[in-house]
């Protein structure tokens, strides 16, 4: 097993690279600054609510959407390949809180661009960082529980079979693949997804199966569904129905969606500026 020096010379060499304007391994990246220590997990606010629940959580972020402009062959490529135009446009990781500033874009930029560009390598990075906060955990008697598509989509869990080889580690997810749900077989429990609501078609029957699944499901909404009824329309908006039996849960007061009961539709308030609730269009549910 390499070291961590080992791996971040690796890693700083491969970047040095590509932020020089080199192509690797079929990989070109507009130009960033190479950071000398490399660090793929990290933390938010709403991560660090987890805390007073007994839960130690990690997220990973990377640039949402195609929005680092990293190229392979002439192609584009995304990490959100299910985003709508909407979510897009009205994005955390383009609008909102500390991810606004240069710095934290430029982390999310070499993080998208590593993983691109030696999967492998990033790979035996991020799994080194993930017993570090497991052990972690441990130590504080908390819940280790990981991210990892803070502003991406990606399959990270089932690609990587990270659930079986890190029994100690809660990972979950937001998705809107609808084929992240339609695979999902409820046999790991330390792996948890919740599907995120938006304006597909495929939207409502997605949202239902992931409730039958006892998963969770995330609406994006412009005020808290605080009266019955307005929980009732949300259950509607989401769903197509009236769904009996399901929980309306507010997703704001933590990001341990893996605590939420069976069958839970979360509402989240909007993030970001002015501009990001007015973009958000039909992603958005008007309770």
């Amino acid at each position: 097993m390499k070291t961590k020096k080992q791996l971040n010379s690796e890693a700083v060499a491969i970047l040095t690279r590509l932020a020089s304007g080199d192509t690797v391994n079929g990989i070109s990246t507009p130009t960033f600054k190479v950071p000398s220590n490399l660090i793929l997990l990290g933390s938010s606010t709403k991560i660090e609510k987890g805390e007073r629940l007994g839960v130690l959580s990690s997220v990973m972020y990377l640039a949402p959407s195609d929005s680092a402009a990293i190229m392979r062959k002439g192609k584009r490529l995304n990490v959100c390949p299910n985003a709508t135009k909407y979510c897009r446009a009205a994005c955390l990781g383009l609008t909102s809180g500390r991810m606004r500033f240069k710095s934290n874009f430029n982390s999310r930029l070499w993080k998208t661009a590593l993983f691109f560009t030696d999967s492998g390598l990033f790979m035996q990075i991020l799994e080194r960082e993930i017993r570090v906060k497991a052990m972690q955990a441990k130590a504080q008697n908390k819940i280790c529980a990981i991210r990892l598509n803070g502003t991406s989509d990606i399959p990270f869990v089932t690609t990587y079979n990270l659930a079986d080889r890190f029994k100690n580690v809660q990972f979950y997810e937001y998705t809107k693949n609808p084929t992240t749900i339609e695979r999902y077989k409820g046999t790991h429990k330390n792996y948890h997804l919740t599907y995120s609501a938006n304006s597909a078609a495929i939207s409502p029957k997605i949202s239902k199966l992931a409730l039958d699944k006892g998963l969770s499901v995330a609406a994006i909404v412009n005020k808290p569904p605080v009266s019955e009824q307005s929980k009732i329309d949300l259950s509607c908006m989401v769903l197509g129905y009236f769904r009996y039996g399901t929980y309306i849960e507010n997703g704001d007061n933590s990001d341990a969606r893996f605590l939420d009961a069976p069958n839970s539709i979360v509402y989240l308030k909007i993030k970001g500026d002015k501009k990001a609730a007015a973009t958000m269009g039909k992603d958005m549910f008007n309770v």
